[in-house]
């Protein structure tokens, strides 16, 4: 597991069947944004080609504002663009889910109340996908 932090915020990474997981802890506000920013850039600019699946960990947060929003919207409009997924996880009956949903972010991203939940889903959708570029052909199709 690798990481970025500071005093008042930890990001910690790892990747578990191909679906990268980040934990985030502390507070993150307009002064340690930056960090969550750092992190998640740090997974989808270093190569041309960006994680399909990524998993961001909110429950270990004891506060966050809007500019951590900002930083999770912009890098979940970057992966759903070459066709990925950002899920968040964010507990049950914690402040950071009524942020998220005051926010509305639950209607741009999916939100989990743990990773074994957003993983399970991200697995359905992989299948999903899978299985729609396995169908054959359709038959019958007229040839002129």
């Amino acid at each position: 597991m690798s990481g970025k932090e500071n005093a008042l915020l930890t990001v910690k990474t790892k990747e578990t069947d191909g679906v990268h997981i980040l934990c985030v802890n502390g507070e993150c506000d307009m002064s340690t944004a930056f960090i969550l920013k750092d992190a998640l850039h740090s997974l989808i600019f270093p190569s041309a080609e960006l994680p399909t699946k990524l998993v961001v960990d909110l429950r270990g947060l004891s506060y966050l504002d809007s500019s951590a929003f900002w930083v999770l919207a912009a890098v979940n409009r970057k992966i759903t663009e070459t066709g990925g997924e950002l899920d968040l996880v964010v507990g049950t009956g914690q402040p950071i889910l009524q942020a998220v949903k005051l926010l509305k972010m639950d209607r741009i991203m999916s939100v989990y109340s743990t990773i074994e939940e957003a993983l399970c889903h991200l697995s359905i959708v992989d299948k999903k996908k899978n299985s729609a570029k396995n169908k054959p052909a359709r038959r019958g199709a007229r040839v002129r």
